[in-house]
């Protein structure tokens, strides 16, 4: 996973989450429309974040195995 596709699936969830709260705040003012939108929005944010972290996921398992750390020395104390 690069850099850029971790803050694209992060945004899409902070976007969704903005979505939830917009949705909670046409509940408590009593607004359908704004209940509506937040939930579309909301909807529409987890999806693109959703398809981001799919698209993530084809391509670690298209490249077969995750990359191995590779060995390192051992540690040995010297006095």
């Amino acid at each position: 996973m690069t850099k850029g596709q971790r803050y694209r699936i992060i945004g899409w969830s902070v976007f969704a989450f903005l979505g939830l709260l917009r949705a909670a705040y046409g509940v408590a003012q009593g607004y359908e429309f704004g209940i509506l939108l937040g939930v579309l929005w909301c909807a529409f944010g987890a999806w693109k974040a959703w398809s981001e972290a799919t698209i993530v996921d084809e391509q670690v398992l298209a490249g077969g195995r995750l990359r191995k750390q590779p060995d390192r020395p051992a540690k040995t104390k010297r006095k």
